[in-house]
């Protein structure tokens, strides 16, 4: 009995380092293993009966109402069994084909348990277009060559990754960052791709990535060849895959590029579509043929000349012509008026001026003046400007970068991007706001904590001693 006690206080010992908080995935998995096998145990040295289960819950420190849920998770927990890696991913796997359009569910990633002792593999389909698709580089295709892979490779386990309309050139923004998580953790041998430039089609990053996956032996895959670092040649084999990756893509931007310009000189109107004008039935431009249109745009031009500022002519033009404006116009489409060369009948685009006399709003003189004061405002604002890190760094040293780890200006919560949006004066600096394109959340750069921690480090290091007394209020 003394033995059989000593075990079930162990395993309440265990029960309670489930409770220590750690990441997500780590303790729901931790605390399913220590329930099913304190079970199993519990019930052979009990005698193997359900009622046993009651009693040594009850040795725990357990109650009669407590019986049903905590008999319930152990009960769960010995017929779920799931690793780490999967929380990555659906529990559930469509049977339609990648490629229908039947909702977002047909591109869920999924993990297939093969068994076996081959490779653990991590297999990648992307399509960055509808034309890509149809046109040899579908996502069923690429299914049909790793299920081909499969049966040459014997793979113990898939990893099912799909990145459906992604661009090659957005990195970040695909699943190759839970891929790279999945090497870090160990869990797979290779990563299968049906071409080098389904990864990318940048040189730089595709190189980064294939040294940083590859560097403790997992090995990258296609139908035809397969990549790793042990062998010299194959390490020279993806940079030239690499670098035609992205050649090929600079080829097809320069020829889009090229036939939008040549479309635009035979006017074929392909960007977007000023105030005052509107698509004619010809695909070219038309002015609007409202006669509030005109003396608007004139009006505009003639306050900017005369103030020389833009911020009195957007309220000057919202106030007099609210009646006729479906909304108020905001300072960039105000900025857009005075700057577009369309408004003295050259519209340009890609490098080509198509005149037409048919769409001009001002004369040639008052739109060269208005790009003139435009410059002296762009210039008087770049002088004012000043950036809050080079200040820092000017006035503390380098070092004052460590306070500042997110130096990148990634976004704490979804690791998007992260912009400048404005300049705010706090407590006697000035800091940077940021707005993350992804999430649209803000965050200011230096924080006050951050900033108090520059100051301190400053002090002690004897830096500019009399502005960090002034700061600290010494």
């Amino acid at each position: 009995m003394a033995r059989h006690l000593g075990f079930f206080y162990e395993f309440r010992k265990a029960f309670k380092n489930t409770m220590i908080r750690s990441a997500l995935p780590d303790r729901i998995i931790f605390s399913l293993n220590t329930f099913r096998r304190g079970l199993y145990n519990i019930i052979l040295l009990s005698g193997g009966t359900l009622l046993s289960y009651f009693f040594a819950h009850l040795v725990l420190g357990g109650t009669l109402p407590s019986y049903f849920p905590l008999l319930i998770f152990p009960i769960a927990a010995t017929v779920v069994q799931r690793d780490l890696g999967s929380f990555l991913f659906e529990t559930s796997r469509t049977e339609e084909p990648l490629g229908a359009k039947t909702g977002p569910s047909v591109f869920t990633d999924w993990v297939e348990e093969l068994g076996g002792n081959g490779p653990k593999v991590a297999a990648y389909l992307r399509v960055s277009t509808g034309k890509q698709a149809k046109k040899g580089f579908s996502l069923d295709d690429q299914r049909e060559q790793f299920e081909k892979l499969k049966a040459i490779r014997n793979p113990s386990r898939v990893y099912w990754f799909i990145d459906p309309g992604k661009s090659g050139r957005d990195f970040d923004k695909r699943k190759l960052n839970a891929i790279m998580n999945l090497k870090e953790r160990g869990e797979i041998d290779e990563l299968w791709v049906a071409d080098v430039d389904r990864l990318g089609r940048e040189c730089r990053k595709l190189l980064l990535f294939f040294l940083n996956l590859c560097d403790e032996g997992v090995v990258i895959r296609t139908p035809e060849k397969e990549y790793d670092l042990k062998d010299l040649s194959r390490l020279l084999m993806f940079t030239i895959e690499a670098w035609a990756a992205q050649q090929v893509n600079e080829s097809r931007a320069k020829k889009a590029m090229a036939g939008k310009a040549q479309a635009f000189k035979q006017k074929h109107w392909n960007k977007p579509v000023p105030i005052g004008y509107r698509k004619a039935k010809d695909g070219w431009l038309e002015r609007i043929p409202d006669p509030n249109w005109e003396p608007l745009i004139k009006d505009g031009y003639t306050l900017f000349l005369r103030t020389r500022k833009i911020e009195p002519v957007r309220r000057f033009i919202n106030e007099k012509y609210r009646g006729f404006l479906p909304k108020p116009l905001a300072r960039h489409q105000i900025k857009r008026v005075l700057s577009d060369p369309i408004y003295m009948g050259k519209p340009q685009h890609l490098g080509v001026i198509t005149e037409d006399p048919s769409l001009v709003y001002v004369d040639e003189k008052t739109f060269v003046e208005a790009q003139k004061v435009l410059e002296c405002v762009h210039r008087g604002h770049s002088r004012k400007k000043r950036d809050a890190l080079q200040d820092f760094v000017k006035e503390y040293g380098p070092g004052v970068l460590e306070f500042i780890p997110d130096i990148a200006v990634l976004c704490p919560d979804c690791q998007g991007v992260m912009i400048k949006n404005g300049t705010v004066y706090v407590g006697g600096w000035t800091a940077h706001n940021y707005l993350c394109r992804k999430c649209g959340k803000q965050r200011r750069v230096p924080t006050k904590r951050q900033m108090r921690k520059i100051q301190e480090w400053a002090q002690k290091e004897g830096l500019n001693n009399k502005k960090v007394n002034r700061d600290l209020g010494i």
